[in-house]
């Protein structure tokens, strides 16, 4: 999946559940405060309805019970008035009346009705009931036009959060696209290459930092290249001395730091009668010195190889078989 759809799916769903938690929370708002207003408007009038009706339901009086109910039934747009005596006798009733379910509320009504029932009491004592129907479709109508239009708004909303994010999510790409070119570049050409700088956010800073490590890079495999040429021409240099040594009619002794021999040419072989494995290790005067050698003379060559130091010595050397040479000694650093 690539980082724009990532992104675009990631904005959607935060949008989506933020929208619902709105939604839902603003219809239910909706729905109580019009359910509670309508509840205690109703209650209010079957209220003043009982206290209106009292007298005539002790007088018995029906003609008058029925006159009042037909008039509410007509001016205040009731689906149903029902007047009963204390005993459920129906003393009047106008309107579409079927029964009273007290226990549904105004928005959970199935047949747009809500009821409710008063009571017609005198000094604490029930002498009758008005049951009232009161119609809901209104309330209906508009709870099904606000979820419709909050629905429509969440989707405007829902498709300008995808553009929005489409467009940065392209945005994003193209900037770090820059850097996607950049490294093929380095790919193809090497370390030095750059890629263009523009604006003033992260991703100008990643793409700085890239150009610097290039540019870094290039220095770093320059210094490389221009060591390895050294060594190349060092190798070249040793390989050449190596084979002059190696024919060469003077003796040739190489020592390390510490003054041991690390090698000699076949002339020392030839003269001394020592192969190199035999002297390897070995200090050049204690191996060549005997008792005719002058002590001074090889203290002298043990100091300035010590303190590395150019010399030029000559003196007598005891060969492997016990002959005596003189040999001239000249270091080399």
């Amino acid at each position: 999946m690539k980082l724009r759809t990532k992104t675009i799916i990631g904005i959607a769903v935060i949008e989506a559940l933020a929208l619902a938690l709105l939604i839902v929370t603003g219809l239910q708002w909706l729905k109580s405060s019009n359910e509670n207003r309508l509840k205690v408007g109703t209650n209010q009038l079957a209220s003043v309805f009982a206290k209106a009706t009292r007298d005539a339901v002790l007088a018995t009086d029906l003609a008058y019970l029925d006159s009042f109910a037909e008039s509410l039934v007509s001016e205040q747009n009731l689906a149903y008035i029902r007047i009963t005596d204390r005993n459920g006798v129906e003393l009047a009733r106008h309107g579409d009346y079927t029964h009273v379910d007290t226990r549904v509320s105004p928005a959970e009504v199935t047949d747009g009705v809500y009821d409710v029932i008063s009571p017609i009491q005198v000094d604490g004592q029930l002498y009758g009931n008005v049951e009232m129907g009161v119609t809901v479709n209104d309330l209906h109508v508009m709870l099904s036009q606000a979820t419709r239009s909050s629905l429509l708004i969440a989707i405007a909303e829902m498709s300008l959060v995808a553009l929005f994010s489409l467009a940065l999510g392209t945005y994003l790409m193209r900037r770090l696209d820059v850097l996607r070119k950049g490294a093929e570049k380095v790919a193809r050409m090497g370390p030095g290459a750059q890629i263009m700088v523009t604006g003033n956010d992260e991703v100008t800073r990643v793409s700085t930092a890239f150009n610097e490590m290039s540019r870094s890079l290039a220095k770093a495999q320059e210094k490389l290249a221009e060591k390895h040429q050294q060594q190349i021409a060092l190798t070249n240099k040793v390989t050449e001395l190596a084979q002059v040594a190696e024919h060469a009619r003077d003796v040739i002794i190489i020592t390390d730091a510490k003054g041991k021999i690390t090698w000699v040419n076949p002339a020392f072989e030839s003269l001394t009668g020592y192969t190199l494995s035999e002297v390897v290790g070995q200090s050049p005067g204690s191996l060549l010195q005997g008792d005719s050698s002058d002590l001074e003379i090889v203290h002298e060559m043990s100091r300035k190889i010590a303190r590395r130091k150019l010399y030029a010595l000559r003196f007598l050397i005891t060969l492997k078989v016990g002959n005596l040479i003189g040999l001239s000694l000249i270091s080399h650093q």
